[in-house]
Formats: C-alpha cells, structure tokens, sequence
C-alpha cells in the first residue's frame, strides 16, 4: 500500500535559471543540493532548501524541440510563475492503481506513456484531473543520488529561523485555487489519504479555503475565491485550477519587510498578520509571509 511522505518540493517556472538562483540565494538564503538538465525533458533546474520547505526553479532548455515539452508548453502558455507540487511516495505502482480507479490520468516523466506497466521512478498527474500538477517520487528509486538535505537525521532548519534575516520558521502552506471546493477535498483528502484539519469563509486572500493535511508534513489550502477581484480571483479566471501560492510562517513580520524593501522586493498586498510579495520582483512566483496560525499546524511534526 502506498504511503505518501514528505513534502518534495514546489516548481517553479522561470525564464532564467541563473537570476533565479541568484534571487532565491540573496532574498531567501537557500542552500542548493542540486543543478542540472534533464534531457529527457529537456529542462534545466536547481533543488534547494528554505527552511524545512525546498523549491524547484526551473526553465525550459535552449536546446531544439524544448518548447514541445511539457515544461516548454507550461512556460508558453503560463509565463513564469509557480507550477506544480511534488512528494516522497513509498508503493509507486499502488499509489498508480488508486490514482487510475479514481480516473486520474497520469504520465512519466517528459509525458511519457504510463500503460506499458514500466515504473520509471516518478509519476505526474494530469492537472486537469487532481486541481493542480502533482509529482510523485518513489523514495526507492532515488537510491542516495538525490541527497535532499532534509532527510538526513541532523539536518536542522534553525538558519532561517535565528539567523536569517526573513526569521522563516517553517512553510506555514501551500494555497490550490480550485472552483469546487467538495470535488478538490474529495481528491486531496480521499484519493491521497490526507486529513481535512480546517475550513475557513473568508481568508486575507479573499477565499473560501479548506486546509488539508497531506503526507508528513505539508498542509494544502484547497482556496475558492470570492470574486475574480483579488490575486487568486484573477488567477483561477485566466489559469484555472492551479497551483496558486507558497506561504512561509515568519517569526517577525516587520523585520522580514525590512529585508525585503533593502532588496528591492516590494509588498503588493496587506491583510493583518499576512503580506503578499509582488510577483513581478518573485518571477511571478505568488509568495507569502505570515505571523498567523495555519489551521492544523499545532499537529504537524516540528523540522
């Protein structure tokens, strides 16, 4: 039986992988485990960790036949932004089963054909089908290639928390616009096993959101805008259901803006405990800081 483990990480589409990484080092202090290109995608990406969260940028290669990817298509159509949410998954080929029962469509990697019963280590859903990109990686095929720093027993975000200067204590979630509230917590919450720990009517972000645990320690905000006025309005009216926005858990707002103005990143909206960055200094990334309590964040194990 298939078990789904800890949160992988959030892609993130950009047009230039080298500013990106530059970026990501000067605003939030990563710590880089990897950079490469996937031929078989043809796509260039980074891994590195923030925090207990690790993040993806990623472009599309400038190599022949690259904007026939699915990385490439994304990029054409979307822009640079957030793209997809991926996790550790013990059992690929029962995770496979119930994702089929359920009429999940999935692909391998690239988009590769999934039917010849072959497991090539990680499977994507059909983001049409389960709200947002999904990838599933199965821990035993990484076998020790992939030193993600967080699996080593030692590994302590305690960095971000006391000496960085954004003060990040965690990933508080990760926000899914969907137009179905009952549907996407239906797939969250049953296909996949996780654990509805929260509702709420109205968030700073203008939404109606259901907060799902989901494997060890993440926790999706399945989010229904009000009206398409806000920033996840607008984006489920132009994009559809998609992956929205990151949300990292603050220990001082205040100084985090600091921060953020000496680097030139503006704050394009405040609600209270809560700031959004602006997407056009984030590589259309939507991001956001907070001081306030995710529903179900009190029972999640601590990094």
């Amino acid at each position: 039986m298939f078990k789904i483990g800890k949160f992988f990480h959030a892609i993130h589409v950009v047009a230039d992988l080298d500013r990106a990484d530059i970026w990501y080092d000067q605003i939030f202090g990563g710590r880089r485990f990897y950079r490469g290109h996937l031929p078989v995608e043809k796509r260039d990406a980074s891994l590195l960790v923030i925090a207990d969260f690790c993040v993806e940028p990623m472009m599309s290669s400038r190599v022949p036949g690259a904007e026939r990817t699915p990385v490439g298509r994304f990029y054409s159509r979307f822009g640079q932004r957030l793209h997809s949410l991926a996790w550790y998954v013990t059992d690929l080929p029962s995770l496979y089963e119930r994702l089929r029962s359920a009429g999940i469509r999935v692909t391998g990697p690239g988009g590769t054909d999934m039917e010849t019963g072959d497991f090539p280590g990680s499977l994507y859903t059909h983001p049409r089908d389960s709200h947002s990109l999904i990838e599933f990686v199965d821990m035993a095929s990484l076998n020790g290639a992939l030193r993600d720093p967080r699996l080593d027993p030692a590994y302590s975000p305690a960095y971000w928390r006391d000496e960085h200067p954004l003060g990040i204590e965690r990933v508080s979630h990760m926000t899914v616009v969907v137009r179905d509230l009952h549907r996407a917590t239906s797939f969250y919450a049953g296909t996949l096993d996780g654990d509805v720990v929260g509702h709420s009517d109205r968030t700073p972000a203008g939404t109606r959101s259901v907060y799902v645990a989901v494997g060890e320690d993440s926790i999706i905000e399945l989010a229904r805008p009000h009206s398409d006025d806000s920033l996840a309005g607008r984006d489920l009216a132009e994009n559809g259901e998609i992956m929205h926005s990151v949300t990292f858990k603050v220990r001082d707002l205040a100084a985090a803006e600091q921060h953020l103005a000496a680097n030139g990143v503006r704050i394009a909206e405040r609600q209270g405990d809560d700031v959004v960055l602006h997407p056009d200094d984030c590589f259309g990334a939507v991001l956001r800081l907070t001081q306030g309590q995710t529903p179900g964040e009190t029972d999640r194990p601590r990094p």
